[in-house]
């Protein structure tokens, strides 16, 4: 059973014909979706559900949903996907882990940083996994705490991704995100240190307006070429055209942050955060603009996958790179 917020509307259905269905590949790989069952996330830190629009906008998402939702925004399209827990404070990550070991052929692991090298290497050999996703949340519920990588992921966590050449999905941590200069010396360090593991910096290094993207890769210099970056929940036109121009074709990942980007909306930027305007009644919405011009919205997603499509026009190689090739070349197991 589908959320019962979900909806595709006329509208939905003109805007995939008009701007999305004759220009999206025929596959597609969407490398950031996030399955959990309500059990497993039923004790979440209460906190968050008061504060984190995220986690009010989805905290759970079964696989049999998600063939669903699928089906209903990619109809025709061949829909394969990277299954990631949602590893918040509260959540069962066992139960989780397990689930989507089972339920999906690719997945990355949460990890605890407390949890035994042992253990950690017996979860990152089961099968379909491709790597782990340690995540800020499970040291401090903080968004933006200012901690370091290494508090979220230890060494020997990085060593073990390493030595068996796995990969590691980090969101960055500090208020700053990528332009912070101990955010920068530490992706350095890592790259430095684990020369065979490979390393997405989700969210373009949680950089949703173009400001900070641009001021992290102009620290990042030539050293961003040993990264990769996906484009989960990231919405700016602005950010698409500074990546696709300054990022190699090979390391931009497609991904979506289902089921939190799931609803209809749009996002406004102004220097130094953006606004999420959206239908669906959740109660961080202040439904701003009014009925009639919600009814205008369509897919977060499909504003997404547009400003990508624009971006990359009419160069077909580019888009197969872009929507599932680099997702395979990063976390085929």
């Amino acid at each position: 059973m589908v959320h019962k917020l979900f909806k595709v509307t006329d509208r939905d259905k003109d805007f995939f014909q008009i701007y999305l269905e004759n220009r999206m590949p025929e596959r597609i790989f969407d490398a950031h979706v996030h399955l959990a069952l309500p059990e497993h996330t039923a004790n979440i830190d209460p906190t968050l559900l008061e504060t984190d629009w995220a986690i009010q906008s989805a905290s759970s998402m079964s696989v049999e949903q998600l063939g669903k939702y699928a089906s209903c925004l990619f109809p025709g399209f061949a829909y394969e996907f990277l299954a990631l827990p949602l590893p918040m404070k509260g959540v069962d990550l066992e139960a989780n882990n397990h689930y989507i070991s089972c339920k999906s052929n690719c997945a990355l692991m949460a990890v605890d940083p407390c949890w035994e090298t042992k253990y950690c290497e017996e979860l990152l050999l089961t099968d379909g996994c491709a790597g782990f996703k340690p995540y800020p949340n499970l040291v401090s519920t903080t968004k933006g705490a200012e901690i370091s990588i290494f508090e979220f992921i230890t060494n020997a966590q990085l060593r073990l991704l390493d030595k068996h050449k796995k990969a590691v999905l980090l969101h960055l941590p500090r208020a700053l995100r990528l332009p912070d200069d101990d955010n920068i010396r530490e992706l350095r360090e890592i790259r430095h240190t684990y020369p065979d593991l490979k390393i997405v910096v989700a969210h373009f290094g949680r950089c949703f307006n173009i400001e900070p993207f641009l001021e992290g890769v102009k620290k990042l210099g030539v050293d961003i070429e040993g990264f990769y970056f996906d484009t989960a929940a990231v919405l700016n036109p602005q950010v698409y055209a500074a990546a696709f121009d300054l990022i190699a074709p090979e390391k931009i990942i497609f991904g979506t942050d289902l089921p939190i980007m799931l609803w209809h909306g749009k996002r406004t930027w102004f220097k130094g955060g953006y606004q999420n305007l959206c239908r669906e009644d959740f109660k961080w919405n202040k439904h701003t603009e009014g009925n009639e011009e919600e009814d205008k919205y369509t897919f977060f997603i499909y504003e997404q996958l547009k400003n990508i499509l624009d971006c990359i026009g009419n160069d077909e190689q580019l888009k197969h790179k872009v929507f599932y090739e680099n997702a395979e070349q990063v976390y085929t197991v």
